[in-house]
């Protein structure tokens, strides 16, 4: 029989659960940590402008100690992400 015990997940854990779910459903495409999915996702009908590029200057940033600078980058992209989630 299948364990029903409650996993403590934060609500935060839970939205960000929702969000993936929700982008996968837009695109109809999941993705996983492997060789290609950023570019792959880069041209989705749904993405982040420029992507790929800002990645790249975020590990830059931090391949030079600025954390914040890559970090902000980060920010910006996550707020763009989740109005792409919102207009969808």
């Amino acid at each position: 029989m299948a364990d029903l015990t409650p996993i403590p997940y934060s609500d935060a854990k839970i939205r960000s659960i929702l969000e993936r779910v929700k982008t996968i459903a837009m695109n109809g495409r999941y993705l996983i940590n492997e060789k290609g999915a950023l570019d792959e996702a880069a041209a989705f009908p749904l993405t982040i402008d420029g992507l790929r590029d800002r990645v790249a200057s975020g590990w830059e940033a931090i391949g030079r100690a600025e954390y914040v600078e890559a970090f902000l980058g980060l920010r910006a992209m996550e707020r763009e992400s989740k109005g792409l989630l919102a207009e969808a």
